[in-house]
């Protein structure tokens, strides 16, 4: 009969730019974990919060892109005011 061992890990495998490995790697080695670790103790944060255990923001936008954006609204404003306008009207034929 044949004993089914358990295994003790599971092995991911995850694909970086080199730079971004060479720069995490310094820092980690600062901090004195391996990748490894690090890796287990965001999936162990991931676990016992029931929740992405890192807050993601959208970045803050340019003061270009911000009057883009105000341009793009601005115009669409426009457009929304000459529809609703024109369906007011009642033309006979």
């Amino acid at each position: 009969m044949r004993k089914t061992v358990e295994r003790k890990t599971a092995e991911i495998r995850v694909l970086l730019e080199p730079s971004l490995k060479k720069k995490s790697r310094k820092i980690l080695d600062k901090i004195g974990i391996s990748e490894s670790e690090a890796v287990r103790i965001f999936f162990r944060n991931l676990v016992n919060r029931k929740e992405f255990p890192i807050e993601l923001r959208i970045p803050p936008v340019s003061e270009a892109e911000q009057k883009d954006i105000e341009s793009i609204l601005d115009e669409r404003t426009g457009a929304d005011k000459k529809i609703s306008r024109s369906e007011t009207h009642t033309i006979d034929l």
